[in-house]
């Protein structure tokens, strides 16, 4: 498990004002009036980080959200015996940081996963927003809800203690999530078998036997087929 004394967190960040263009690819922002818009603007800035930058620290006291503009985040977490999972990668004007909202820390860790460029928004000044806004406070529920969704389906892959049992349900799940039996996963293998908690080497062993077994097909560019996978 990191150092929490140690770590250098936002040791290179830039913060620059946002323009009211900018915030417009906030998903946050959809449908919401103009003079909220110009609330947040205020408060937003631009966070830029070096690949590899640590973001937040998981138990790290919550300081607001980020949307990211450009780049990609890598979202991960410790055990008590400081083992690393993953969470997922983000890219694609995706919100993280939102678990900090639930309980005041951080519930993972994020770093930058390639060069990222994102909107911050501080969360005080955020939530006073959110809080005068219907819209925006529909909104942000909305977000909280999907990563809650989101948290209660790892919680259920994790909770297989047979391995093959919980590589098919990460499989359905995503199947599920993205409304298609053909996944194209935008993870390398160990990046799933870290996401499932288990070892590359029995990933790929359980996806040969689903394979064997014509449960699903796996293309050489990291799709698979859910041909006969059922729950």
């Amino acid at each position: 498990k990191p150092n929490m004394l140690t770590l250098r967190v936002h040791s290179l960040v830039l913060y620059l004002t946002m323009d009211r263009e900018e915030i417009r690819f906030c998903p946050l922002c959809n449908g919401i009036d103009e003079d909220v818009i110009s609330k947040v603007l205020k408060i937003a800035t631009r966070a830029t980080f070096a690949e590899g930058e640590q973001i937040y620290i998981q138990e790290g006291s919550y300081r607001g959200i980020f949307v990211i503009l450009e780049g990609e985040a890598r979202l991960y977490s410790h055990n008590e015996k400081g083992n690393e999972f993953l969470v997922k990668r983000l890219s694609g004007h995706k919100v993280f940081g939102e678990s900090g909202k639930l309980s005041g820390v951080y519930l993972e860790n994020a770093s930058a996963q390639s060069s990222l460029n994102c909107i911050f928004l501080p969360g005080k000044e955020f939530e006073e927003i959110v809080t005068n806004s219907p819209q925006l406070s529909k909104v942000f529920m909305t977000l909280l809800s999907s990563w809650l969704i989101d948290f209660y389906k790892r919680f259920q892959t994790l909770s297989y203690t047979n391995v093959t049992d919980r590589v098919r349900h990460f499989l359905l799940s995503e199947s599920e999530l993205v409304g298609s039996r053909v996944l194209d996963i935008n993870l390398r293998r160990h990046e799933i078998a870290s996401n499932i908690g288990v070892r590359p080497e029995t990933l790929s062993r359980v996806l040969g036997k689903l394979e064997k077994e014509n449960l699903i097909k796996v293309e050489s560019n990291n799709t698979i087929i859910l041909s006969g996978l059922v729950k």
